[in-house]
């Protein structure tokens, strides 16, 4: 059975063979989630995936999340990348 992700990709042919996926993975559990299935979706279509997770800074385990991300992408051998804001310092200016 095709998970509603991966007929939402067929349906409106959101992935070709050859395209350049970034995903933006938050550490939650519906990132983590779309994830798991682009990457089990790579064994359907040639395609490159990669994740990009911000650290906003705004609550005390944030490093905890993008330590997280950086060892799931680890495991599945997905290029991680990432970068560290202080988004409430950024609301504020």
């Amino acid at each position: 059975m095709l998970s509603a992700v991966v007929e939402a990709i067929e349906e409106f042919q959101m992935i070709e063979n050859g395209d350049r996926i970034v995903v933006g993975v938050s550490g939650g559990a519906d990132s983590v989630a779309l994830l798991l299935q682009l990457a089990e979706y790579r064994k359907t279509k040639d395609y490159t995936l990669q994740v990009f997770h911000l650290n906003h800074m705004i609550r005390d385990d944030a490093d905890s999340d993008e330590e997280f991300v950086r060892d799931l992408c680890n495991r599945l051998n997905i290029p991680f990348f990432s970068a560290k804001e202080n988004v409430t310092e950024l609301a504020q200016a």
